[in-house]
């Protein structure tokens, strides 16, 4: 699983400091699962996946894929997360984690906001 997992992260351009900020997680496990050393706990395999959309069967075998079938939207969502996790920009990632922390009234309302913001901004 070591290999596949260094694999798996050159796939999506990190380095072990972004990959394991992404799974929570320190640098240095990510080191040792790497080469080895850590067996990779089954909460860290699940979180990988979720995060990354990967195959679990690939990351745990090799057999399959090594991402679950996306649709456009994931894959935009995904190229997009890869982005804003690599950059500095600490107001989009705290309002994307606060966004996702919201009950689904205020989800909604919040949506609304925007359609209303995008609407504006296509008229100007």
């Amino acid at each position: 699983m070591k290999e596949r997992l260094k694999k798996l992260r050159s796939a999506l351009n990190l380095n072990q400091q972004q990959f394991s900020s992404a799974i929570n997680i320190s640098r240095s496990a990510v080191a040792g699962y790497e080469t080895g050393t850590i067996n990779i706990p089954d909460r860290t395999i699940v979180d990988i996946c979720r995060v990354f959309n990967v195959n679990e069967l690939w990351l745990r075998t090799g057999s399959g894929e090594m991402f679950r079938q996306e649709t456009n939207v994931e894959v935009e969502l995904a190229h997009q997360v890869g982005r804003l996790i690599k950059s500095d920009d600490d107001f989009t990632k705290r309002l994307v984690l606060e966004y996702l922390k919201l009950p689904p009234e205020l989800k909604t309302a919040f949506e609304e906001f925007v359609d209303k913001l995008y609407q504006e901004h296509k008229k100007e």
